[in-house]
């Protein structure tokens, strides 16, 4: 790499990480927070049942694990962190597979680590159930916070200030 090129990548990382912001700040602002449904309430009870963030994780590894979220979310536009057995993952998953938006489902429960990484996610953003979704490197929330935003229009307004292209209805 020469000496030009490296000062022009961090530049370019620091208006991305911008950009991001100005788009978070921009829309989810504006999302109101809704009570739980009765369905998100039951699968909450079921998923609890589980002690998912009940796991000892090493300082060590709780960082590690932090950094390889980290690296997921800054490396794709949107990123689903699912199970694969949660109808609210699938309804999600079916969201941005119908509006052809390119994103990342991960199914946390095809790890090893599942328990661990849970915990992790829930220490990032305070949730501690799926989906948790991420949009532009901003956690948006559940379903039920990303409905709200397609409902209310704002999800296709953030993807398209993100530069994300998706189909139009």
């Amino acid at each position: 790499m020469s000496a030009f090129a490296a000062p022009a990548l961090a530049m370019n990382a620091t208006r991305i990480a911008s950009r991001r912001a100005r788009v978070l700040a921009d829309h989810v602002r504006a999302v109101p927070r809704r009570a739980p449904t009765e369905a998100h309430r039951v699968a909450t009870k079921a998923t609890s049942g589980k002690n998912n963030a009940d796991v000892e994780v090493s300082d060590e590894e709780m960082q590690r694990l932090t950094g390889l979220i980290t690296k997921k979310i800054d490396d794709n536009d949107v990123v689903v962190w699912a199970k694969s057995w949660c109808p609210y993952c699938d309804e999600i998953k079916a969201l941005f597979d119908d509006m052809e938006v390119a994103h990342l489902a991960v199914d946390l429960d095809k790890f090893n680590e599942e328990k661990a990484l849970v915990s992790a996610l829930a220490r990032m953003t305070g949730q501690r159930t799926v989906p948790n979704v991420f949009i532009g490197g901003a956690h948006i929330g559940g379903c039920d916070d990303t409905m709200a935003l397609k409902k209310s229009g704002e999800l296709r307004k953030m993807l398209t200030d993100l530069g994300v292209s998706f189909k139009q209805a």
